[in-house]
């Protein structure tokens, strides 16, 4: 009996309530802990993906296969959308950055057959899924917060200075179970599927809507396009001043004797053109009158009928405000029909729709397209800014349009009664028409734009090239650029680097067999 641990024990017990303070420290961030474990669960799918992006690169490279034995584009779309909308709530964002990841994976690989492709497709399934990002991080905050609140009240009133050994290690197995409960419900909080929550975010058309005083982006883009034709309408220099004094030996009936004479008619037709064109007066009345569109929808939304009014008034002002609404569709129809738009073509494409029509269009950004360029001089600059501005927004509306026709073709297969058979004919045909039109400007505006930054590179280099002659003499030799040739040069010398050093390997090999 003389001796005793209690000198030990209350050190070992001491060391513990250290280290039970540590723990309720970081229990605050075991729900971080489970998101994070949730969301590594996605990784096991990255070999199937690559698998199944590989496949179809090689498969597009090899020409003698069956069309039975053959991927096809139709299927890579399908497994890649089922990827993304058979994850799980925790796991929606990191199959998302997937996505993007195999992209720039794609990006990197060698110029090939299917890689323009496969590349524009990752890009637009990324981009239409990301917007979905912000509606399934709601989701996941939503779920959370009660059982966060109710974890953070449980380590406010747990206790970590209990008087002995035995009463410590009770309310630490106690804590653990809680605490356990509390990461299993978050962890099946998380197991949800995520598709239902892959919904337009509430709010998120509030910006449609612009103030009827303040010109928009078209309007401002018009009034720049209009001064900056104003401005030039005058001939300006020609890019070689004195090439008609140097080609007096050249004969008077060839183009390259007239290049000054054609140059400045070209400018003046340029110009012209520009003045005269209706395009920009037809895209502000367009702007218009989706402004009217989008304003009528909202008055119509805030119809509601009088509560405190009695039945049969009710009645009354739910007929009138249905009218309204049918009217208003009615009307709707005809302006679209009086546009141009047919929603008999409408549903004859949308029979024939496929879905790489509209996932695999080439990425188009104007904004990076135009700061890949330097503008000429002031008015060239101050243009370029605006239509980045106009550019602003353009690129999340395309995508969420797609969305928005996606959950108009879910809601017509369940109308309201009210609709009738040959409205719902009409919504489908409509926005199917005005979806192809829309893939079609897309397409056109891909290419415009390339070509104008093909051409804005091509009048960079010939402003050097001018530029290089201002002081050509007679021992000089006047080049163009020869950025490209410098590159491709130091890929020479780095692989006959490695073919000499290859050669020498050999050599040394040889020279160690036996003569034998």
């Amino acid at each position: 009996r003389s001796v005793s641990l209690r000198q030990q024990l209350d050190a070992v017990s001491q060391l513990i309530i250290q280290w039970r303070k540590l723990e309720l420290n970081c229990w605050s961030n075991s729900l971080n802990v489970v998101m994070k474990r949730h969301m590594e669960k996605s990784t096991k799918h990255w070999f199937s993906i690559y698998q199944l992006i590989e496949k179809y690169l090689q498969e597009q490279r090899e020409e003698n296969l069956q069309e039975a034995e053959q991927m096809t584009l139709p299927a890579v779309i399908t497994t890649l959308k089922n990827f993304i909308e058979g994850a799980t709530l925790g796991e929606f964002h990191c199959r998302l950055s997937m996505l993007l990841a195999f992209h720039c994976h794609v990006l990197a690989v060698l110029e090939q057959e299917g890689k323009d492709v496969m590349c524009s497709l990752l890009w637009n399934l990324y981009n239409y899924y990301k917007q979905f990002s912000e509606s399934v991080q709601a989701k996941i905050t939503e779920l959370r917060h009660p059982i966060e609140k109710e974890l953070k009240d449980f380590v406010k009133i747990s206790r970590w200075n209990d008087a002995s050994f035995w009463s410590i290690k009770q309310s630490v197995e106690k804590t653990h179970r809680t605490l356990f409960k509390f990461m299993k419900k978050f962890e099946a909080a998380l197991n949800n599927p995520c598709y239902p929550a892959l919904t337009e975010k509430e709010g998120g058309g509030s910006s449609d809507s612009a103030d009827q005083q303040t010109p928009t982006k078209v309007e401002k883009l018009n009034c720049v396009l209009r001064k900056v034709a104003s401005e030039k309408c005058h001939v300006t220099q020609i890019i070689f001043p004195d090439f008609g004094k140097e080609s007096a030996s050249v004969e008077g009936s060839s183009l390259q004797s007239r290049l000054p004479a054609l140059s400045k008619r070209m400018r003046k037709m340029c110009l012209k053109l520009m003045t005269t064109n209706p395009l920009p007066s037809f895209v502000e009345s367009l702007d218009q009158f989706t402004g009217g569109v989008i304003t009528a929808v909202q008055d119509l939304q805030s119809l509601a009928v009088d509560q405190t009014a009695d039945k049969d008034k009710q009645r009354s002002e739910v007929k009138h405000i249905l009218m309204q609404k049918q009217r208003a569709l009615a009307d709707l129809f005809k302006n679209l029909t009086e546009i141009g738009l047919s929603y008999r073509k409408g549903l004859a494409w949308s029979k024939t729709e496929a879905p790489q029509d509209t996932l695999c269009l080439h990425p188009l950004d104007v904004k990076t397209a135009v700061n890949m360029v330097d503008g000429n001089d002031e008015l060239d600059n101050m243009l370029l800014a605006e239509v980045s501005t106009a550019w602003e927004g353009c690129q999340k509306f395309f995508y969420q349009s797609l969305a928005r026709r996606a959950a108009l073709q879910a809601a017509m297969h369940t109308p309201a009664k009210e609709l009738g058979l040959g409205n719902v004919e009409r919504c489908r045909g409509f926005t199917a028409h005005l979806l192809k039109l829309l893939i079609n400007q897309r397409q056109c505006l891909t290419g415009i734009t390339e070509q104008w930054v093909s051409l804005r590179h091509l009048i960079k280099s010939l402003d050097e090239i001018q530029k290089r002659l201002a002081g050509f003499k007679d021992h000089d030799v006047a080049l163009p650029p020869q950025d490209g040739v410098k590159l491709w040069m130091a890929q020479l010398r780095t692989l006959s680097m490695k073919f000499i050093i290859a050669l020498e390997q050999l050599l040394w090999f040889l020279q160690c067999c036996p003569k034998d």
